[in-house]
C-alpha cells in the first residue's frame, strides 16, 4: 500500500488542486504529504526493529519470514519502541490535520480538493474552478 500511495502521489497527481495562486498553501501541502509518507516509513522500520530486537525474524502469515538482520539487542528494541510511539502520535496528529485541511478546502475555500481525494469523478476543468454556491 505504501508503494501504491507513493506512486499515486508522485506520478499520477501532477497538478495542485485549485490553490495554485497561493504558494504558501502549496508548500504546506507538500510538506504535510512528505511528513505523512516519512512517518509511515519510520513506523515500518521502527516496528521491524522492535519485532526483531530479540534476534528472531518476523513470520508473515506462515507464508514467509522476514529475517532479523541486526544482532540481538534489547536496548535497540527499547529505543525503537520509543521512536515508534513518538512518531505514531505525530502520525495521528498529521492525519487529523490532513482531514481538517480537506474539510477546510471543501467548506471554506469551496473548491474540489475533497472530491479529488475521495475519487469522485470530476473533469480536469472542475479541479481548477471553485464550486458554485448553493
Amino acid at each position: 500500500m505504501l508503494f501504491l500511495g507513493l506512486y499515486w502521489y508522485f506520478v499520477l497527481q501532477s497538478k495542485p488542486a485549485s490553490f495554485e495562486k497561493k504558494p504558501i498553501l502549496i508548500t504546506v501541502a507538500k510538506l504535510g504529504h512528505f511528513a505523512l509518507y516519512a512517518f509511515i516509513i519510520v513506523l515500518i522500520i521502527s516496528g521491524y526493529l522492535i519485532s526483531t530486537a530479540k534476534g528472531q525474524g518476523i513470520n508473515v502469515f506462515g507464508l514467509f519470514k522476514f529475517p532479523a538482520l541486526l544482532s540481538d539487542s534489547p536496548n535497540r528494541g527499547e529505543i525503537a519502541g520509543d521512536i515508534h510511539e513518538i512518531i505514531g502520535l505525530a502520525f495521528i496528529l498529521m492525519i487529523a490535520l490532513h482531514a481538517t485541511a480537506a474539510l477546510t478546502h471543501h467548506f471554506i475555500f469551496k473548491n474540489r480538493t475533497l472530491k479529488r481525494m475521495l475519487w469522485v469523478k470530476i473533469t480536469p476543468q472542475q479541479c481548477l474552478t471553485k464550486r458554485k454556491k448553493t
